[in-house]
């Protein structure tokens, strides 16, 4: 998620790496890479680079927050996904719809943000972590691991064929 315009300097492990990753960047229509970093995060922690980190959340502590109404749940997965079954109570904006919303996200408690497997709620937390220092985290896991813990969910069945709902 870059804005337009964003100066971009990629983080690689191998060298080998930057030929595809610029490709890929050029394909979605951004610009060539201003440059790269050698060596990757290993190298920048080896430099005593500072380096900031996002608090991750196991799907027992958050049933544990979500029984207390201790958080409130961020939803970024796609609208199937949600209407097959969702945490009671939260929020639901998909990630690409994030960034013009981040104002729509309940602020009175911390935010535990949550897609299917943690990759992309990953993504949309580190987005807005800096709107709200030290009160979001990520769902490690997702879904997928609130659902094989047993924990419940809410689902809506899908509109009949050409019903609206």
């Amino acid at each position: 998620m870059l804005p337009d315009g964003a100066r971009v300097l990629l983080v690689l492990d191998r060298p080998e790496d930057l030929w595809d990753a610029a490709w890929h960047l050029l394909r979605v229509g951004y610009a060539t890479p201003e440059g790269w970093l050698s060596g990757g995060m290993r190298a920048w922690r080896a430099s005593a680079g500072a380096v900031e980190t996002l608090a991750q959340l196991d799907v027992h502590e958050l049933r544990g927050w979500v029984d207390a109404d201790a958080v409130n749940v961020l939803d970024v997965r796609q609208p199937a996904e949600w209407a097959a079954g969702h945490i009671r109570g939260a929020t639901f904006i998909t990630g690409a719809e994030l960034p013009p919303r981040l104002e729509e996200v309940p602020n009175h408690r911390p935010v535990a943000v949550v897609c299917s497997t943690g990759y992309r709620s990953t993504v949309a937390a580190s987005l807005l972590a800096p709107h709200r220092p030290g009160r979001v985290v990520n769902v490690a896991g997702g879904m997928s691991a609130w659902t094989a813990s047993g924990y419940p969910i809410e689902s809506f069945a899908p509109p009949e064929r050409g019903g609206v709902r």
